[in-house]
């Protein structure tokens, strides 16, 4: 493999890594929101072949991820926090 192929695959490599610690890092809370967004502006594009990509990246990716965030912020509305009983939720000693 030439030198500039594999500084490429290695560069690719790292750039998905950061991202992928970066969205997990991040509150479900923000992340529910960042995902809103972005299902949004996917729901605007218009022309035909980016329309097609565009449903395919919502319905395979962005729906399942956003739906993942859901569960994980609680119930999306209330600035509280997680609903009682959402999975995850950490309680501390002495809480129910």
């Amino acid at each position: 493999m030439p030198g500039w192929l594999q500084n490429l695959v290695v560069g690719l490599a790292v750039v998905a890594a950061f991202l992928y610690a970066t969205w997990l890092l991040l509150p479900a809370r923000l992340r529910f929101s960042a995902l809103g967004r972005i299902e949004a502006r996917l729901g605007r594009v218009s022309s035909m072949p980016a329309a097609r990509v565009a449903r395919w990246l919502r319905e395979r990716w962005v729906t399942p991820l956003r739906a993942r965030a859901a569960r994980a912020s609680g119930c999306g509305d209330c600035p509280v926090g997680p609903a009682p009983g959402a999975a995850g939720v950490r309680r501390g000693p002495g809480r129910p």
